[in-house]
């Protein structure tokens, strides 16, 4: 790789880490910023996925405006915006005014994020330097993760919560000088006057689409006014669409071959979390602090970082679907481990698990983004950058629903059977093991439960080894998950390839 190509690389990863960064280290500080702002725990939820539903909207505005108006006017425009919601961040006298400024973050962090991907497929046309490109875009996001949740997290607890966003706009700030130095300026020709109702129409349809999966467990009504709200704006699109001879929002790459199918194997890792789940089991099975926590996964980070890396290599000498399968398998194999997890087990086997798991998740997503762009001419790389982001967001938002309700569900069944049901009703039972898992347990035990459920105040002292299993057993049905969800994938991805090959072979 030149040396003018290594500085694309390093704009596309300060690019595409952005939005990590914010993420990364306002998780860590929330509890901070509760007290603070005194907010309710429903506050904090919504307040942590406000920019992740919100970046949505930008999605295919990015992707196209990219394509006609070249990429280093849109990423830096993404830049400037995540700035200005970082600043507004810093300065935010009111929670209202913060949840203000992390939406504008969001949006700048998205557009920078789909650009980086265009970059990294049109920049480079040989396709094994553009693999390299996509295991370090890939490894970027685990390598976040190894310092950014302690970093902020320890600014929040000696001095204030506000240094996170004082260094988000010193980050912003170094991505948007990259991005205007080194990303490619072009135009691209197009036929007809850009336009930016329908990429944002677009971007508003899959937003509401993200926020009723978001907000299903919370609230049937929120969930429904914006299913309400998609299908009022999807037809105004399919109008607007259909109106115009030419539009926007390029939908082209729908039409190749192959790419539909790579994008539903793209989508669907990000919808089990596996980190998530071993977080979880982490801080209330092993209870460590959520900042504990986070470090105690930093060695798994540090491997998903390396392995992001090395899964660009390894597609760049095998190809995409190879690296792929290799990297979903180890990671299915990985979480049939969970096993191996029960009574007695010390932090150290869930730990190793999601190394394991690591490796094969960050090489996987590596060649996964990879067998989707690379199905894209170079001209059309910021509509199949946008279409990814498209993907993998629902995925991650809707399968998280998903899969959120059956490991919990699986939660609440285990504990609720060890409720003494011959001094309370059965529904009495699975209402204390829901309140329980929504976070009226541990302290609160004794007390509130016991007020709420008199008949089982004797119980309430010796549910410790019930509440463990529960734990364990949520751990195991999240394990199954993630190997179910991971072998499908590597499954589809196979086929793919043998359809693309029959496919070929009837053309010539």
């Amino acid at each position: 790789m030149e040396g003018e190509n290594r500085k694309v690389v390093v704009a596309v990863v300060l690019a595409g880490a952005v939005g990590t960064f914010a993420l990364a280290m306002f998780t860590f500080v929330f509890p901070e910023i509760s007290r603070g702002f005194d907010l309710t725990v429903d506050q904090i939820n919504f307040a942590l996925k406000v920019p992740v539903v919100g970046s949505l909207v930008v999605v295919f505005l990015a992707g196209s405006l990219s394509d006609r108006l070249g990429p280093r006017r849109v990423a830096t425009a993404g830049g400037l915006c995540f700035c200005a919601g970082s600043a507004i961040a810093l300065a935010a006298p009111r929670v209202e005014v913060l949840m203000a400024g992390r939406l504008l973050e969001g949006l700048g962090a998205s557009t920078m994020l789909v650009v980086a991907f265009a970059v990294a497929r049109s920049a480079f046309e040989d396709e094994k330097a553009r693999a390299v490109v996509y295991g370090i875009l890939t490894a970027t996001i685990p390598a976040v993760w190894v310092f950014a949740p302690t970093l902020g997290a320890s600014a929040a607890a000696q001095v204030s919560w506000r240094l996170v966003p004082m260094a988000l706009v010193v980050v912003g700030a170094l991505a948007t000088l990259a991005v205007w130095r080194l990303f490619p300026s072009a135009e691209r020709e197009r036929r007809g006057k850009a336009e930016l109702i329908t990429p944002t129409l677009a971007g508003v349809v899959l937003s509401a689409l993200a926020g009723a999966a978001a907000a299903f467990i919370a609230s049937v009504q929120v969930t429904l006014v914006l299913l309400g709200l998609a299908l009022v704006v999807g037809a105004v699109l399919a109008t607007q669409m259909i109106r115009r001879s030419s539009s926007t929002l390029d939908l082209s790459p729908l039409r190749i071959p192959g790419f539909g199918l790579a994008l539903l194997a793209a989508s669907i890792p990000g919808a089990v979390n596996f980190f998530f789940f071993t977080s979880l089991l982490i801080e209330y099975h092993y209870e460590y602090g959520i900042v504990a926590t986070a470090a105690v996964l930093a060695p798994a980070s540090l491997l998903a970082a390396v392995s992001g890396y090395a899964g660009g290599r390894v597609m760049a000498r095998r190809g995409a679907t190879f690296t792929g399968v290799a990297g979903l398998s180890l990671a299915a194999i990985s979480a049939l481990a969970v096993w191996l997890v029960g009574e007695g087990s010390t932090v150290l086997g869930p730990l190793l698990i999601v190394c394991a798991f690591a490796v094969g998740d960050t090489m996987a997503i590596a060649a996964l983004s990879g067998n989707v762009l690379n199905r894209v001419p170079g001209e059309m790389a910021g509509a199949g950058a946008s279409l990814r982001k498209a993907a993998t967001g629902v995925g991650a938002t809707v399968g998280a629903v998903v899969v959120t309700l059956v490991v919990f569900a699986a939660y609440e069944r285990e504990l609720s059977g060890s409720v003494n049901t011959t001094v309370v009703t059965e529904q009495d039972a699975k209402r204390f093991a829901a309140d329980v898992r929504n976070g009226e347990g541990a302290e609160l035990l004794a007390e509130g439960l016991a007020v709420k459920y008199p008949e089982i105040r004797s119980q309430l002292y010796k549910l410790d080894p019930a509440l463990e299993e529960a734990e364990i057993t949520s751990y195991r049905t999240a394990g199954m998950l993630v190997f179910v969800a991971y072998a499908a994938t590597a499954g589809l991805l196979l086929y793919s390839r043998r359809r693309a090959i029959r496919l070929e072979g009837q053309g010539t």
